[in-house]
């Protein structure tokens, strides 16, 4: 049986600003963090990520040889792409239809 584990690139060094496909610099300088989670990653068979520059220097920071995948990009927020997270709107509470 296969496991699938999920990783998130190191924070991401916005200035508080959304990044979306932005390609910007991942914070890896947390080394006990990376060191944690490197222990529990094992050797996996197969390793996919994002080409972003973040997701790149994270999976560097944990010692990973990804295949780089242009289908794996963050999605592209537009019009809300570099905007300062408070001047990003509040669309309230959303319904299950409304987010599908």
């Amino acid at each position: 049986m296969a496991t699938l584990m999920i990783l998130r690139h190191a924070p991401p060094m916005t200035g508080g600003k959304l990044a979306g496909r932005s390609d910007v610099d991942a914070d890896c300088s947390d080394t006990a963090a990376f060191a944690w989670m490197r222990a529990r990653l094992g050797t996996p068979a197969a390793v996919l990520s994002s080409p972003a520059r973040r997701c790149r220097q994270t999976a560097h920071a944990l010692g990973l040889s990804p295949r780089f995948m242009a289908a794996l990009w963050e999605q592209d927020y537009g019009a809300w792409e570099g905007l300062d997270y408070a001047r990003l709107p509040d669309l309230g509470p959303l319904t299950p239809a409304e987010l599908s």
